[in-house]
């Protein structure tokens, strides 16, 4: 979307800090670079440098918290774990096992899997159950744009504790809603207004929550707060 810019908040974690503290969040996240093929395209890199941005901008944040930072002080912050094959993955995983962030308290760290929102099965569940394992039981692991209700249970499986995705807001901006399968579906509507979808937004995540079991969580509550005149 940024194109060239992109890449220039991925070189700056002070900057994208500031962008997320703005909302005082209770987890903050480093900047961690997407290694799809394409999004490398456009951002102009490879696999090799997104990968070593991604461990520096990990660094940063963590040296920070470390250091006690005042902005990051009872905030949880969540380390990407980025690649595109296991190998990748694995490169990732062992630098941050080299900077001894193993060692971090788990109550203040987690780890997120990113770059496997544009996966499906088989190779998301191989990906994913390689990352989980090489990382200790006691952190929580994150999982980034997973929404499929199925692979959300699986992913639980493996050990995964918590998933995220745009898919119900995406959707309520084409304002389609998400059956029960989790497809999504047209509604033809003659107006369509702010109200609509803000209410297609909760819609959609309540179909979906209603779907998974209580051991993984979405990290979509917030989205309901923002719909409460709706309901009204």
């Amino acid at each position: 979307m940024y194109g060239s810019r992109a890449w220039e908040y991925a070189l700056n974690p002070e900057k994208v800090l500031e962008i997320q503290l703005q909302i005082d969040p209770d987890v903050i996240a480093h900047v961690d670079i997407p290694c799809e093929i394409e999004i490398l395209r456009r951002l102009g890199t490879n696999r090799p440098t997104a990968i070593s941005q991604t461990v520096y901008n990990a660094l940063w944040i963590v040296e920070k918290k470390e250091s006690g930072d005042e902005r990051l002080k009872n905030r949880i912050v969540v380390i990407g774990v980025q690649g595109y094959t296991k190998e990748d993955y694995g490169r990732c995983l062992e630098q941050y096992r080299n900077f001894g962030f193993f060692d971090l308290d788990p109550a203040k760290y987690w780890f997120a899997i990113g770059s496997v929102c544009m996966r499906k099965p088989p190779e998301l569940y191989r990906i994913v159950e390689f990352v989980r394992a090489s990382i200790p039981d006691e952190y929580h692991v994150h999982c980034y744009g997973i929404a499929n209700p199925v692979w959300v249970l699986e992913l639980g499986r493996f050990g995964v504790n918590s998933v995220d995705s745009a898919t119900g807001t995406y959707a309520a901006g084409m304002f389609r809603f998400i059956d029960v399968g989790g497809q999504r579906k047209i509604l033809k509507l003659k107006r369509k207004n702010k109200y609509m979808f803000a209410a297609l937004t909760a819609f959609n995540w309540m179909s979906l929550e209603i779907q998974i079991e209580d051991g993984v969580q979405v990290e979509q509550q917030h989205l309901f707060a923002d719909c409460e005149v709706c309901w009204r």
